[in-house]
């Protein structure tokens, strides 16, 4: 979904089916409002976005996407599932993956170029960012019964201790 908004205003907007505007998400229209000529959108996704297409992360080709930690963690759980939304989890999740691998570790702070694998000449101008917790408050959150948060509590630990970087 390419957007652009050259005049301040309210919009409606949704991401639909490349053909098919009977199918959209979400069903009924979102609204985005700017203030200025021109100004650039940033948008923040909740899991069912990549989830009704996995591909819609490399739609917003002009506009900044955040992913939430919650919606990192719903992703996570989704993968397990059998059928049809484990597969779309995969895909996002393996959508993810590409685009962090395309950055050095010291530069996703800064945004992941929303490259499409599938299309490398396309240019992005948007980028990927992450909305996480801080480790302290990662601690709080995770559930140490759940093995991959174990996992994750570990690491926070080693890395205060020094054990790496």
């Amino acid at each position: 979904m390419a957007m652009s908004v050259p005049t301040p205003g309210t919009y409606g907007w949704k991401a639909v089916e490349c053909g098919n505007w009977g199918n959209g998400h979400p069903s009924a229209n979102s609204w985005v409002t700017t203030g200025s000529p021109l100004q650039y959108v940033t948008f923040t996704l909740d899991t069912n976005i990549p989830m009704e297409r996995p591909e819609s992360l490399f739609g917003f080709e002009e506009h900044d996407i955040i992913l939430t930690w919650m919606t990192l963690l719903e992703l996570d759980k989704l993968k397990s599932v059998e059928g049809e939304r484990g597969k779309k989890a995969r895909r996002v999740i393996e959508y993810i993956v590409t685009l962090v691998e395309s950055v050095e570790r010291k530069n996703i702070r800064d945004g992941i170029p929303l490259i499409d694998p599938r299309n490398k000449e396309k240019k992005a101008v948007g980028k990927l960012f992450f909305s996480v917790p801080s480790s302290e408050e990662l601690v709080e959150k995770l559930d140490p019964s759940i093995p991959d948060h174990a996992i994750l509590l570990e690491c926070i630990e080693n890395r205060k201790n020094g054990r790496y970087g």
